[in-house]
């Protein structure tokens, strides 16, 4: 009998194929995990921006409301390129490049309604921030993150 050496070409072949799935599985991890990186650096970015926003506004000074609301705008920074903020207005819908305070009365936890004073020296705020970068919005604008908090009359 004859012995034989070496490998016959369908067990290389087979070789091959598993080496070829094992590798792409690993490159689909990879892009994965950046993936995941990215989205969770938008989100931290938001996050921040708001926070920062939000504390300029507090540490700022405080402004009457006029016709329900008091524009804080001015009081902050630009936000950098792909990032956009937004508020909510007294109707609780979203505007676009604006921060505002609404009056709040703290009693019911609602809109102040109260005719004196106008402003009871307390106004919510809502900051939104959308961003362009996050990898699912395809270059629109998306909501990342919200943050509401109260500015005081002191």
């Amino acid at each position: 009998m004859r012995s034989e050496k070496g490998y016959a070409f369908i067990e290389i072949m087979i070789g091959i194929a598993i080496l070829g799935i094992l590798a792409a599985a690993f490159m689909m991890a990879i892009m994965n995990g950046t993936i995941v990186s990215q989205q969770a650096n938008v989100r931290t970015t938001a996050q921040k921006l708001a926070a920062s926003q939000m504390e300029s506004i507090k540490s700022g000074r405080y402004l009457l409301a006029q016709d329900g609301q008091a524009d804080y705008t001015s009081e902050v920074p630009a936000p950098p390129d792909g990032y956009r903020i937004d508020t909510l207005d007294k109707s609780s819908v979203a505007v676009a490049a604006h921060i505002y305070g609404i009056p709040w009365d703290v009693s019911t936890n609602d809109i102040w309604e109260g005719t004196k004073p106008l402003d009871p020296g307390i106004q919510k705020v809502t900051i939104v921030v959308w961003s362009s970068a996050d990898l699912h919005s395809h270059g629109a604008y998306k909501e990342i993150f919200r943050l509401t908090d109260f500015k005081v009359n002191r």
